[in-house]
Order: structure tokens, then C-alpha cells, then sequence
């Protein structure tokens, strides 16, 4: 396997707001941070996908997905979709 570096991030939060449950206190929103970056292997290459959330210090893996192209002359289809495969999270 080898990695790009070639990446594409986004940093989002971190800002005040005031919270609703706590009689409008002002609170510090989390940071999330969402990443892409291109992966080769020897036979396939893919893109992988994480969008990660700083929580109290902690670093909480929200998605960590990988999509491995697909090989269009073995699927008979011009324009093959490719496979998603996810290590932690969910489609939603």
C-alpha cells in the first residue's frame, strides 16, 4: 500500500455557542475534521474518506471508509461504481 501526498482537509467548529439544555450558557463547539486522500495498492487503487470529531480532548473516528475502484473489464460494465468498504462507521 502507498499513500499520496496529495490530501484534501476541512476543519469545521470550535467556535461559542449557547446551549439550549443548559439555560443559554455559552459552550465550545467540538472541532470536526473531514479528510480524503488517494491509496494504491499493487492491484487496485482507492480513496479513503474520514471524518474524525475532537470531544473532550479525544479524538472520536466518526467514518474511516475506503473506495476501491472497481475493475470494469472483469464486471462487463463501462463505467463500474465503486465499492465502498467501511472500517468504522455506517452509511447513514
Amino acid at each position: 500500500l502507498a499513500g499520496s501526498d496529495l490530501r484534501a482537509y476541512v476543519v469545521t467548529g470550535g467556535g461559542l455557542y449557547l446551549s439550549r439544555k443548559a439555560a443559554f450558557r455559552p459552550k465550545l463547539r467540538s472541532r470536526r475534521m473531514l479528510m480524503l486522500f488517494p491509496l494504491r495498492g499493487s492491484e487496485r487503487s482507492g480513496l479513503v474518506s474520514l471524518e474524525v470529531k475532537k470531544k473532550e480532548g479525544r479524538y472520536a473516528f466518526k467514518l474511516l471508509a475506503v473506495d476501491v475502484a472497481r475493475d470494469a473489464a472483469v464486471l462487463g460494465a463501462p463505467h463500474a461504481q465503486p465499492a465502498r468498504i467501511y472500517v468504522q462507521g455506517n452509511e447513514s
